[in-house]
């Protein structure tokens, strides 16, 4: 993410629920540090959500800490660059490469907001044999994952759970919630937990969506083998009649 206006703590969680869903490991690039007088308060907050996952500060722009990116691309390995547009993606890859391959297009110091400089999926061969994705700036990014990567994403919510009265407890209304007492003893801060509400909602209708869409193909299905059926018995029929 951008240490500029693009900073957003909830999409990072967003992100990472996603990234804990693919398989794949995280790694958080807090770029444009040159530009930030609060990076110690943000690694701090950074820390206490993303926990494990590692931070690394840099500027692309001026290829400050780009040796700390690079002791994570390991040779034959794959990773991923996701975020918003204007984040500075493009520069970290030329910055890496040692060479300007990538397009950079200049973002608006009032909004913090790049275009589109990357509008698709590129492979990218780094020199010490590790392969690069440039993916395009995302406005947003849809969830489509399974209760397991939520809990990766917000561990601390899942321990606090443990001493929740009920098994099944939803932490929104049920008596003896240890994570709404967490929220109301400031253990817990309430916009991570809203978030947390957020996310799992949507993931709930994300995975409604999955279901029906699989009953259909289910009904589909059925609907095709009983038509061949019905057509093997009529074939069978004429057989016995001549």
């Amino acid at each position: 993410c951008g240490l500029d206006d693009d900073y957003n703590i909830s999409r990072i969680e967003r992100y990472l629920t996603v990234i804990y869903d693919s398989g794949a490991a995280p790694i958080i690039v807090l770029n444009k540090t040159d530009v930030c007088d609060e990076l110690d308060s943000i690694m701090s907050e950074l820390e206490t959500i993303a926990i494990g996952v590692p931070l690394v500060p840099i500027s692309a722009l001026h290829a400050n800490n780009i040796d700390l990116i690079e002791e994570h691309l390991n040779p034959g390995e794959t990773t991923a660059l996701i975020g918003s547009s204007g984040v500075g993606k493009s520069t970290l890859i030329n910055q890496l490469l040692g060479e300007e391959k990538m397009k950079v297009n200049l973002v608006s110091e009032e909004k913090s907001k790049g275009r589109h400089t990357t509008t698709h999926r590129e492979l990218i061969l780094l020199p010490n044999k590790s392969i690069l994705i440039d993916t395009p700036g995302m406005k947003e990014i849809q969830l489509w994952s399974d209760s397991d990567s939520l809990t990766q994403s917000f561990s601390d919510i899942e321990e606090l759970s443990h001493g929740c009265k009920f098994d099944d407890c939803s932490h929104k209304t049920e008596p003896g919630c240890a994570v709404l007492q967490a929220v109301d003893d400031g253990q817990l801060d309430e916009r991570r937990y809203q978030n947390y509400l957020k996310l799992e909602k949507e993931m709930a209708y994300m995975n409604k969506r999955k279901d029906q869409f699989g009953r259909y193909l289910e009904r589909k299905e059925q609907k095709k083998f009983a038509s061949v059926i019905k057509q093997a018995k009529k074939i069978g029929m004429r057989k016995r009649d001549r």
